[in-house]
Order: C-alpha cells, then structure tokens, then sequence
C-alpha cells in the first residue's frame, strides 16, 4: 500500500513512519500541521479527494491542449502541401464544447468533418496524381 515504506504484508506496520511520511503530501493538498496530526479525518478525505478532482482537470487540459496542437498541425501541414489554386483548409473556426452536446448534434459534427475531411484528401490525391503525370509526361488518356 505504501511502496516506499518497503512494507512487506507479513511484517508489523508501523503508523508512525506512515503518516510522518504522508504529512507533507496532505500539506500540499492544503491540511496544515495541525490540520494533518490533531484535525478531522474528514476534512483530510475531501482534501484528498479535491487533489484528485484538480489532477483530473488538469490532465483534460493537456489533452485539450494537445487536440488544438494536433488541429494546428494537421491545418498547417495540409495548407503546406497544397497545390496552388486550391482553398487552404481553416483552422478550427470554433473552441471544442467539453461540456457535452448532445448525441445527434455530435453525430452531425462528426458526420460533416468526416465529409470534409474525405473531401480534402480525396482533392489533394487528385492533385498529386496530376502532378505526377505531369512530372513523368503521362497523359490521363491510357
């Protein structure tokens, strides 16, 4: 349960080593000194339990950051291989709701970029084909 306490089940813990060694972490969830040895145990759980709710709402901000990077990326990317006289692709012309939407309205969204997404690529592999033939001098008539 405590890996670095070196605890084995068959020996005798001792509680001392394992609360001394879990103060400083309550401190940083916010318990005081006084809070950790002398206060409600309670008040402690709902500390631990808030860390744990901060923990989760950052690693969503890392991740939501990442999809705004990936979506960077993948814009900047296609728009850097497009053919002259093709329309670049936007970036995201809105923030992702991470507060739901509903599941027809997702379906739709998901529905759209898959067309759009298809599309783009279904486009740009015309227009590497034509390079080619252009390139090696064959005609699109075989």
């Amino acid at each position: 349960m405590y890996p670095s306490l070196n605890i084995k089940p068959s020996e005798t813990i001792n509680y001392r080593e394992v609360f001394t060694e879990l103060c400083p972490k309550y401190m940083a969830y916010g318990a005081t000194y006084e809070d950790f040895w002398f206060g409600d145990t309670f008040k402690l759980k709902m500390l631990r339990l808030a860390h744990r709710e901060r923990e989760k709402d950052a690693n969503m901000q890392m991740w939501l950051q990442g999809q705004y990077n990936y979506h960077a990326v993948a814009v900047a990317l296609y728009n850097a291989f497009l053919p002259k006289g093709r329309k670049a692709m936007q970036y995201l012309d809105r923030p992702f709701d991470i507060y739901g939407v509903s599941e027809d309205e997702a379906k739709k969204r998901a529905e759209e970029e898959a067309k759009r997404t298809q599309e783009a690529f279904r486009r740009w592999s015309i227009a590497l084909k034509h390079k080619r033939e252009k390139e090696h001098g064959t005609g699109s008539s075989s």
